[in-house]
């Protein structure tokens, strides 16, 4: 779960495997915040697991 974004708001979860500096962060699930600014991704591989793809997640807000 992510809390923190504007009410509405979309947020889209990301992943890179160096923090975006050789590779760009990739885009793995939308979704729309609550009227709390809270907004949950489910099946999300945990980045410590081994086969996982990427090592670093984000999320990223944009307006309502």
């Amino acid at each position: 779960m992510v809390n923190g974004a504007a009410p509405r708001a979309s947020v889209t979860l990301q992943a890179s495997t160096d923090l975006g500096k050789n590779d760009l962060w990739q885009n793995l699930s939308s979704g729309t915040a609550n009227e709390n600014g809270a907004v949950s991704f489910l099946d999300v591989p945990d980045p410590s697991a081994a086969g996982a793809a990427r090592n670093f997640y984000r999320a990223v807000a944009t307006g309502p």
